[in-house]
C-alpha cells in the first residue's frame, strides 16, 4: 500500500511540474520552463531508485 502511494505521489508531482513548466513556456520564460522539465523524469525516476535502493 505504501509503494502505490508512493507511486501516485510521484506521479502527482510529474504531473504538476509538466503543467507548470508549460505555464513558464508560455510565459516566455523558456529558461525556467526547462528548469521545471527537467524535474519529470526525476519525479519519475523515484519509485525506480526507491526499489534499487531498498
Amino acid at each position: 500500500m505504501q509503494l502505490l502511494l508512493f507511486i501516485a505521489f510521484s506521479l502527482y508531482v510529474a504531473f504538476y511540474c509538466f503543467a507548470f513548466g508549460r505555464i513558464c513556456f508560455q510565459q516566455e520564460n523558456k529558461l525556467g520552463g526547462i528548469a521545471v522539465m527537467m524535474l519529470i523524469p526525476l519525479a519519475l525516476a523515484s519509485p525506480v531508485t526507491y526499489f534499487l535502493i531498498r
